[in-house]
């Protein structure tokens, strides 16, 4: 989550917030692969975040 914190505070804080990236949660054992699309409101007031499973690109590991 680190990863993309300073990237949404920076988006909201510019007023410009319209990006999707690949992202991989790493998690005891396993991994997760996911986009993240952030996005945020013309008049900055609200900001959202979507997370979408993605297919793994590793095989037998999930």
């Amino acid at each position: 989550m680190q990863a993309f914190a300073g990237r949404f505070q920076q988006g909201v804080m510019s007023n410009n917030l319209c990006v999707t990236f690949p992202f991989r949660f790493v998690l005891p054992g396993r991994y997760v692969d996911v986009d993240i699309t952030m996005l945020s409101s013309g008049d900055g007031k609200s900001a959202w975040v979507f997370i979408k499973d993605t297919p793994s690109h590793a095989p037998g590991i999930r």
